[in-house]
Parts: structure tokens; sequence; C-alpha cells
């Protein structure tokens, strides 16, 4: 059943609107950003939206505007009925993993060259990823998962890949990602 066909979900509602809001920059985050894209999926040949495959993908990519080094930001959607955080980290480090080998990192550059121009030459670490969740999500999961991440980062191997994982909350009421 095609995109078209099917009535959103929550999930695909509250991602959306949190899509839009970041690309109206609308939201206020604890870093600087540029909204690259939404649902993309980093495997395709054209880098095309996800949605016209059915396979999914990232649900925003933005690009740091914190510092020199302009790095992808693989941002995963999380909302009140969606999955919870542990499944959330997973999926955004498969992205992860999937954009920041040499030559995805060249073709970042390639397809996004006023965000990601200076990436196919990074040193590392190459990217940040952000769990955004809705407010009032109840996760039993989410402290375990946000040690299991910062553990991740304490390994000297993965610091050098990434270079933050947040777990970010979005207030409604002020329209800022704040720390969950």
């Amino acid at each position: 059943m095609g995109e078209g066909n099917r009535k959103p979900s929550d999930d695909d509602t509250f991602a959306r609107s949190v899509a839009r809001q970041l690309d109206d920059g609308e939201l206020v985050a604890p870093w600087e950003y540029v909204f690259v894209a939404r649902e993309l999926a980093p495997l395709r040949t054209t880098m095309t939206d996800a949605r016209s495959s059915g396979a999914g993908g990232i649900d925003v990519l933005l690009a740091s505007d914190d510092d020199d080094q302009s790095l992808p930001i693989i941002v995963e959607v999380k909302s009140v009925s969606d999955v919870g955080a542990y499944l959330g980290l997973v999926q955004a480090l498969t992205y992860a993993s999937e954009l920041i080998t040499p030559h995805q990192r060249r073709r970042l550059a390639r397809f996004y060259p006023d965000h990601f121009e200076r990436l196919a030459d990074t040193p590392g670490p190459f990217a940040d990823i952000w769990i955004v969740v809705e407010r009032g999500k109840q996760d039993p999961e989410h402290a375990p998962t946000r040690e299991l991440a910062q553990a991740f980062l304490r390994d000297a191997a993965v610091s050098t890949l990434l270079r933050r994982i947040a777990f970010l909350e979005l207030d409604p009421q002020t329209g800022q990602l704040v720390p969950a």
C-alpha cells in the first residue's frame, strides 16, 4: 500500500511535526543545527526520500552548525505510542553506521555540498545522534539506554566515529528540545 493510501499514525504525525518544526527553524536545541532532509534512505543510490521506497529511513537529517566542522546529525523521533529509546538508539546507530563510511561521507558531500562539503576530509568524529522523544512518553528503557549510549561514547573506537548521542524531549509549550 502506498504512502498516499494509508492514514498517518500518531508516530508519523509526531515525526512529521518535529521534522517540519526543525525545517522551519521553530525548535530551539542545545546545539546549533541546519535542516538538511527528512525521511532519508541513506543507502539508496540517489539519497532520495525513504517514503518512496517504503523501507523507512532517517527521520530527520540535520547538519551541525555549532563549530567549524559541519557534521551530520541523525535524528530519530519517538512519539508517546512509538517504540522505546532502546530501539530508537539501535535505529540511529544503524543509520550512523551507514553514513560514516568514507564512501557515504563522499556521497553526503556530493549530494549536500552546502552542508557537508568538508565531511569526506574530516578525520573524525563523523556524526551526532539525537533521539527526540515526545513529552509524556513513559519508557522504562530510557535511563539504561542513555547509560548504554554514554558507555559507547567512552569507548575510543566509537568516539572517533560519533561525537554525541543526545536524548532530547520536545517541550511543546516552549518549542525547545531539552535533555531527556
